[in-house]
């Protein structure tokens, strides 16, 4: 089968390659679309993870078709039609003990330390990782599926109640998601905030009343209008600035939901929070949302094909994927298939 291999930085190869004998606890998948995360997108320019010399295969956001089981599997069957939380987790640690997988101990990404991830024409999973979805959910919208639940996830942990007025701080193809999972869920004022135009102009469509770019003029009034009158800030920016107009921002008892992984360390003002009392928490993955997610996608009550900006083939994924990312920021999900007759 053929698979994106990465070797080094900026060394992604289209080759065959063969997958290990199936597992009695692993399905095989015939992958139908795989999104690039903005994680793909950082790692590109990167070594291989710990000083290992084996290429692995990227990709972990994706919807596939199930095309063998091993032998204890007993949920999936041949034939169905899933996608997957890429999150291999041991069962055994204390947060997995208490229902907390996603923040395990030995927690280990798909198709980032694994061997065989996503941009492939087949790969492995384990059955716990597994969902099947509606039939009424075309396979390209179930794709954006992992990103959608990493929003979900967030505004699940969160204090976020119907009625309450919220700020989106970087929307990206996760912040897009959760402006329109706020928008279904009652939210009564939606702001959000990026550096791109376009960007904004999706955010205002999918349901933000007020929408900005930080560092324009525009901005500055903005963020002074806005002090001390959110209820939650969901911050995906990795900005020290957005940390910095979030604590403003948040009215007294506020909450600000850390998401995003930043590259450095965050300083954070305490004496600031203190005075207003304001609750930090983040937020990790997912937890159990993929099934909610798939059901919320295949009503349409989120839209998650507004985030899906171009579609590509697996034998064009560094230039059409992995390069175009690079240079081209207008772009937010952008989708490939390991078959020509998914394309237009």
């Amino acid at each position: 089968m053929k698979a994106a291999r990465k070797y080094g930085p900026k060394d992604v190869r289209v080759e065959e390659t063969v997958l290990p004998p199936l597992q009695e606890d692993e399905v095989k998948l015939a992958v139908e679309w795989a999104g690039f995360c903005g994680s793909d997108r950082k790692s590109y320019a990167r070594p291989l993870r710990d000083g290992t010399t084996e290429p692995n295969t990227p990709g972990h956001e994706f919807s596939g078709t199930v095309i063998e089981i091993g032998r204890s599997v007993t949920q999936i069957k041949v034939g169905d039609r899933v996608v997957v939380n890429p999150l291999f987790s041991c069962g055994k640690c204390l947060a997995c003990r208490q229902g907390h997988p996603n923040l395990c101990d030995n927690l280990i990404f798909f198709g980032g330390y694994s061997v065989y991830g996503a941009f492939s024409e087949e790969t492995i999973v384990k059955e716990y990782m597994v969902h099947t979805i509606p039939d009424n959910l075309p396979l390209d919208i179930a794709a954006v599926s992992e990103p959608t639940g990493i929003a979900t996830h967030a505004l699940r942990v969160s204090k976020f109640k119907p009625g309450d007025t919220a700020a989106v701080f970087g929307v990206g193809a996760i912040g897009l998601l959760l402006v329109s999972l706020l928008k279904a869920s009652g939210c009564t004022k939606i702001i959000a905030t990026a550096r791109t135009e376009s960007k904004l102009e999706l955010a205002r469509k999918l349901g933000a009343d007020i929408a900005f770019n930080p560092e324009s003029p525009e901005g500055e009034a903005q963020i002074k209008a806005l002090e001390n009158s959110i209820d939650i800030v969901y911050e995906l920016s990795e900005a020290q600035s957005s940390v910095d107009i979030a604590l403003g921002m948040l009215r007294a008892r506020g909450q600000l939901v850390m998401i995003s992984l930043p590259g450095a360390p965050l300083q954070f003002d305490a004496r600031k929070a203190i005075h207003k009392e304001v609750s930090v928490i983040a937020s990790q993955c997912t937890n159990g949302e993929l099934p909610m997610v798939a059901a919320l996608l295949a009503s349409g009550a989120i839209d998650g094909g507004a985030v899906i900006t171009k579609k590509i083939h697996l034998d064009d994924i560094v230039k059409e994927g992995y390069e175009t990312l690079l240079s081209d920021n207008t772009q937010l999900k952008i989708l490939v298939t390991p078959k020509r007759e998914n394309l237009p």
